[in-house]
């Protein structure tokens, strides 16, 4: 007498084997809009005296599909 557990796994084996699953593959979509990639997010400055200027430059990419936007800036 075959076991209980014996009788499923042949039943799944048989139904794998003429009734495969449909697996799709998942891939990777660009984003639909903007997308910004910051390499450097922060940057602290050394001491800056009265009178100075000091500045720094950020480089800002556009990942995305739409135009990218930048709206507003703070600083910290």
């Amino acid at each position: 007498m075959i076991k209980p557990y014996h009788f499923i796994f042949r039943i799944v084996i048989f139904l794998s084997l003429f009734f495969p699953w449909s697996v799709d593959p998942v891939t990777a979509q660009a984003p639909s809009g903007p997308e910004a990639d910051l390499p450097e997010t922060h940057f602290e400055f050394s001491a800056i005296y009265k009178g100075q200027k000091a500045k720094h430059a950020f480089l800002v990419r556009n990942r995305g599909t739409a135009v990218l936007e930048i709206i507003e800036v703070r600083t910290g």
